[in-house]
């Protein structure tokens, strides 16, 4: 996140007002603003755009679960192999483990199995329910069968992002309900991170009861943060460019010379492609 010093903040908001003065290149509205740009053309919309930008974001966010997940495995094996052994009485039943309040949800008691929609369209596991509904991201005891959590990430202008909430939460309450007469214990989480890189109180509680706590909470907060600013980054650099998709240098599983991952990871970039960014990110943070 760049440091704002007044003449930044007052060079980058003239720029803005210069901008603002034309029409959108992709829909031809008069006027846009950043908040047009990031979040709200049609075109941009219809091109995939706003989706190519939440399908970074969602990888980084599977990539903080699968970590998790694995974490939960070695816990158990651990856990397994120094159970200890309980004596019971004549005639009484063997001790039943209760998950206790602060327990995450995803416990280590479970096996657990990872789906998310990414790549190739998601298909809700059949064992659970029939849906044509598509969570970003299913996680469900595979061995008990008992527990299965969805979370539906959106990625919006940060004054929408309540909005965006409820949105999610009713869309998905029918599915778990169903979930829950099919006996399993199920449990519906809308998460969002803002365009410009705010991320919400939503996702932030989610990852809590997933187990993500401490040090590795916040850093994967930051990452989050990060893969939203970076994707917002590259729309405003393409804001003027009409052509997306496979003809506009997008496609999935790769990425062009000049996308900001690439850029990131010290593959190509200079000053030029810094200050850009860089511009980019006070315009986000003082509009």
């Amino acid at each position: 996140m760049c440091e704002i010093t007044t003449f930044t903040v007052q060079k980058m908001d003239s720029k803005a007002n210069n901008y603002i003065k034309e029409s959108c290149q992709l829909c031809n509205a008069p006027n846009p603003s950043l908040q047009h740009i990031l979040s709200s053309c049609k075109t941009a919309l219809t091109q995939g755009r706003y989706r190519w930008r939440h399908d970074r974001v969602l990888r980084k966010l599977a990539e903080i679960l699968e970590v998790r997940r694995a974490e939960t495995a070695r816990e158990r094996l651990s856990q397994t192999s120094r159970r200890p052994i309980h004596f019971v009485r004549e005639g009484g039943g063997a001790p039943i483990h209760q998950r206790s309040p602060q327990d995450p949800a995803l416990s280590r008691q479970f096996e657990w199995i990872l789906r998310v929609d990414l790549d190739r369209q998601l298909r809700f596991p059949t064992e659970i329910t029939t849906t044509n509904l598509r969570p970003d991201i299913i996680l469900w005891s595979a061995t008990a069968q008992t527990t299965v959590i969805l979370a539906e990430l959106t990625v919006p202008w940060e004054g929408g992002m309540g909005a965006a909430f409820e949105r999610k939460k009713d869309r998905y309450l029918d599915l778990t309900a169903e979930c829950r007469e099919a006996g399993w214990a199920a449990v519906s989480y809308p998460v969002e991170v803002g365009c410009r890189g705010f991320v919400g109180a939503s996702t932030q509680r989610f990852l809590k009861n997933m187990g993500v706590t401490g040090p590795k909470l916040r850093k994967a907060l930051k990452d989050l943060a990060e893969e939203a600013e970076q994707g917002s980054f590259w729309l405003w650099l393409r804001r003027k460019d009409q052509v997306w998709g496979k003809q506009g240098n997008i496609n999935e599983g790769w990425l062009p010379a000049d996308d900001p991952a690439a850029t990131r990871n010290g593959t190509v970039g200079g000053a030029a492609s810094r200050n850009a960014q860089q511009a980019v990110t006070c315009l986000c943070y003082h509009h």
